[in-house]
């Protein structure tokens, strides 16, 4: 058997960088103090822990199954717009999704100028 070794203090810290937030900007968000995230970060923090987690997969759009996953690269943060988009494009023809595709294109381009 798979010996399960999980850091939630860890996982909290590599979600939070995912979201390219500082601990400042996530304790903001989650209406807590920095020294909180700290605490949670070093692993020095528990009473409270999973109304926080709770939170912050509020704001991550991760559901509380893709926080605990063991596996680094099993993790992929979308902001909820992206989700979004590709919700709303399942179940178009190919067709229709690369026209979509294009217009990204066209639209990134002028953005990147």
């Amino acid at each position: 058997m798979d010996n399960y070794d999980f850091n939630l203090g860890e996982r909290f810290k590599e979600i939070r960088l995912c979201l390219r937030l500082s601990q400042d900007e996530l304790a903001e968000r989650l209406n807590i103090k920095q020294s909180k995230i700290s605490k949670i970060e070093n692993n020095n923090i528990k009473a409270d822990m999973l109304y926080i987690i709770s939170d912050l997969c509020g704001i991550s759009g991760i559901s509380i199954e893709e926080f605990l996953m063991k596996e680094k690269e099993e993790l992929i943060i979308l902001p909820k717009e992206i989700k979004n988009l590709v919700k709303t494009a399942h179940g178009l023809n190919i067709d229709t999704l690369q026209v979509i595709i294009n217009l990204l294109e066209i639209i990134k381009k002028e953005n990147d100028n």
